[in-house]
């Protein structure tokens, strides 16, 4: 499995997201646009699996859904935790 992390810059990224994942991540435009939240595509070969909100001042993950809002299963957790140690945490 190929694991990527795509940031989503702009409103139109947010709201393809929000329709493909079936949540409400397109209402955290005005968040990203004024940097209190960053949101981040987790996709495995592609495909979206994993939509995820970072606190941009302090790093931290704030919530990680799936479709619909489903919980991450372990897989993608552990995969997180990786990117989140490896990167995000490198922001600080």
């Amino acid at each position: 499995i190929s694991w990527s992390f795509v940031e989503l810059t702009s409103g139109e990224e947010l709201f393809v997201e929000g329709q493909a994942m079936n949540h409400c991540v397109s209402s955290y435009t005005s968040r990203c646009a004024t940097g209190l939240s960053a949101i981040v595509s987790l996709r495995t070969n592609n495909a979206r699996r994993v939509t995820i909100e970072v606190e941009p001042e302090t790093c931290r993950l704030v919530q990680a859904r799936g479709q619909f809002n489903r919980e991450i299963n372990p897989e993608e957790r552990q995969s997180i935790r990786r990117w989140a140690e490896a990167v995000v945490a490198k922001q600080r």
